[in-house]
């Protein structure tokens, strides 16, 4: 930690810099997937040699940053088996929601626990002005719990923050900012397949271009799994279409 001060020295007063290293007893380190291995490495540099604790939060398959973790090796932490929580399916969204990402070809597994749902509606609209007023719908009766819309384009969600400015429990962000949080009722926005295409450019290895690709797909996953009982997909494609190669 640096902390600037200013002090006398020969009655001339002089910008001072004192640093003192940071120690915590235990680090939290949500979303692990999202970092560098070298910011990892700083991190663990700031634990008390006492404890050296450190609590990892995530999950590889929601990669949305490019050149961080895709191997837990990658940390160079070795975790033992009675000290490591593994959840191999997913509770959070309902049996629909998750027979609907299973056919868009994501690689997941429907628990038999989970409950059934509403069907999740794709509606293809040509403007964001036909996307508001089909949430306007959707939402005069939805009193109770959390709304999020999102989108993929950050630029294409201003309409929305100005038309649900006020509503309280009406939460608008795009994908990246939706990692990490659940809504009961989301509205994904702004579809579109010009949106997910990656290009190649002659600049850029052929194995980023994949590396960029996979991330489009796991961001999509990301904001599908938002949803805990509703989703609603709102744009010119649809998503089927979108994933296609």
């Amino acid at each position: 930690m640096k902390r600037e001060y200013q002090t006398f020295i020969k009655d001339q007063l002089v910008k001072k810099v004192k640093k003192t290293p940071v120690m915590y007893s235990l680090i939290v380190v949500d979303e692990f997937q999202n970092y560098l291995p070298e910011q990892l490495e700083i991190m663990r540099k700031c634990l008390d040699s006492e404890t050296e604790s450190v609590i990892y939060v995530g999950d590889i398959a929601q990669q949305v940053k490019l050149g961080t973790i895709r191997d837990w090796k990658e940390t160079k932490e070795t975790i033992e088996e009675d000290r490591k929580i593994k959840l191999n399916k997913v509770y959070r969204n309902t049996k629909n929601i998750l027979s609907y990402i299973k056919n868009l070809d994501y690689d997941i597994e429907i628990p038999h626990e989970v409950k059934e749902g509403p069907v999740v509606d794709e509606v293809v609209c040509a403007t964001s002005k036909e996307e508001i007023e089909y949430i306007t719908g959707k939402i005069s009766n939805y009193r109770e719990g959390s709304i999020g819309i999102i989108s993929k384009d950050e630029s294409w969600l201003k309409d929305f923050k100005i038309e649900f400015d006020k509503e309280k429990n009406i939460h608008v962000l795009s994908m990246i900012e939706s990692q990490g949080v659940e809504f009961d009722l989301v509205f994904l926005v702004g579809v579109k397949k010009e949106s997910f295409v990656v290009s190649h450019h002659i600049d850029i290895l052929p194995i980023h271009t994949e590396e960029r690709k996979r991330m489009q797909k796991d961001l999509l996953y990301v904001a599908l799994t938002r949803a805990i009982t509703e989703l609603h997909i709102l744009g010119r494609d649809k998503l089927s279409d979108v994933l296609k190669p």
